[in-house]
C-alpha cells in the first residue's frame, strides 16, 4: 500500500514538475523584488532626497498616530491586472523595525488554504481576484492574527525597466547558466564571467535555480545583485536618472502609504544592511483534499515563529529606547 502512495505521488510529482519549478522560482523572485523594492525606494531617499522635513499638503498619512519604528507590511507580487483574472501569486509580510534596521519576511505560500466567506475553502492566491488587497489582508488577519499596517503590490516587470535605466548593472557570474521552459516561455542562458547584465537578463540570473546549491545558492545571487544596485544608486553620476526611476517605482508600485510615511522610514533607514534582512517560510505541508492541493499550516509552529519575531523586535527596541535616553541625558 505504501508503494502504491509512492507511485503515485512520484506520478504527480512527474506531471507537475515544470509548475512546481515555476512556483519556486516566483516564490524566490518575489521575496528578492520585495527586498529590492524596499531597498530602491530607501536608497533613493537616503542619497537623494533633501534632508528637509517633507510639508507636502493634500498627502493622506496612513500612518497617523502609529509607531511608524515597528511595522507590519503585506508585500504581494501581482499579475497585471490588465490582463484579467489577476491573482497574488507571492504573498510576504515584511516586519520592519527601523530602530533595530531590521526587516523579517514571512512568506505565505500562494496554495496555503483559507475559507471565503461564501466561496468556500480557496487557496490564499484567489483572495485578490475575489476582493483586492482588503480581501487578502482580511483572510491573512484571519489566518494569523496579526494586524497589518499597510500594503505593497509589486509588478515584476517594471523592474526590468529600472535596471535597464541605471544602464544595467556589472556582476562577476559564477557559473554557467542553463533553464529551458517552452511552456512558461522563459530561456535562461548566461556564460560565466564578468558582464553587464541589462534588465532582461538580470532577471534571470536572479531567478536562476541550480541543481546543486538550489535556493541556498540564489538567495546569495540575490543578495549579490541587491548590493550591486544599491551600490549603483549610491553614484552621484546616476542622479539624472533618478526621475526616472521614481516613475518606474509608482508604475508598478502600489501602495496605501503616503509620501511622508514612506520618508519617515527612509529616514530612519539610513544604516541599513541587507545582511539583516532574515527570510521565513509559513510552516506546513502540502495535503490533497477534495482533489485539489492546498499548502495546509502548521498552527503551533506558526506561532512559535511570530512570537520569536516580535519577541526579538521588542527585546531589541527596548535596547534601542534606553540608548535614545541615555544619549539625550548625555546631550542635557
Amino acid at each position: 500500500m505504501q508503494e502504491e502512495y509512492k507511485e503515485k505521488d512520484l506520478s504527480k510529482q512527474k506531471n507537475n514538475s515544470e509548475n512546481m519549478k515555476d512556483e519556486k522560482m516566483s516564490k524566490g523572485m518575489n521575496i528578492f523584488l520585495s527586498i529590492l523594492t524596499l531597498g530602491i525606494i530607501f536608497a533613493i531617499g537616503i542619497y537623494f532626497w533633501p534632508s528637509k522635513e517633507i510639508n507636502h499638503t493634500g498627502l493622506v498619512s496612513v500612518g497617523a498616530g502609529k509607531d511608524l519604528g515597528k511595522m507590519i507590511y503585506l508585500i504581494m507580487g501581482v499579475d497585471d491586472e490588465k490582463k484579467g483574472n489577476p491573482r497574488s501569486d507571492t504573498i510576504i509580510l515584511a516586519f520592519v523595525n527601523t530602530y533595530t534596521k531590521k526587516v523579517q519576511l514571512l512568506s505565505i505560500p500562494r496554495d496555503t488554504k483559507i475559507f471565503i466567506e461564501g466561496k468556500g475553502d480557496r487557496k490564499i492566491n484567489s483572495a485578490f481576484r475575489y476582493g483586492g488587497v482588503e480581501l487578502t489582508k482580511k483572510v491573512i488577519v484571519e489566518l494569523l492574527h496579526l494586524d497589518i499596517d499597510g500594503y505593497f503590490t509589486v509588478n515584476i516587470d517594471g523592474f526590468v525597466n529600472i535596471i535597464n535605466i541605471l544602464g544595467g548593472v556589472k556582476i562577476n557570474v559564477e557559473d554557467d547558466m542553463y533553464y529551458v521552459d517552452k511552456a512558461g516561455e522563459l530561456y535562461i542562458d548566461i556564460k560565466k564571467g564578468e558582464q553587464v547584465l541589462d534588465g532582461r537578463t538580470a532577471m534571470y540570473y536572479v531567478r536562476y535555480r541550480d541543481k546543486i546549491y538550489a535556493d541556498i545558492g540564489r538567495i546569495k545571487r540575490q543578495q549579490k545583485f541587491i548590493k550591486e544596485i544599491l551600490r549603483k544608486i549610491k553614484d552621484i553620476g546616476i542622479i539624472w536618472k533618478i526621475p526616472s526611476i521614481i516613475q518606474e517605482i509608482y508604475k508598478n508600485i502600489n501602495t496605501d502609504l503616503g509620501i511622508k510615511d514612506v520618508m519617515s522610514i527612509v529616514k530612519r533607514f539610513r544604516d541599513f544592511d541587507i545582511k539583516n534582512v532574515q527570510v521565513d517560510t509559513l510552516p506546513g505541508e502540502g495535503k490533497y483534499i477534495n482533489k485539489v492541493s492546498y499548502f495546509v499550516v502548521d498552527y503551533d509552529k506558526t506561532q512559535k515563529i511570530i512570537e520569536k519575531i516580535m519577541r526579538y523586535e521588542a527585546d531589541k527596541s527596548e535596547k534601542e529606547d534606553e540608548n535614545r535616553d541615555t544619549e539625550e541625558i548625555t546631550k542635557d
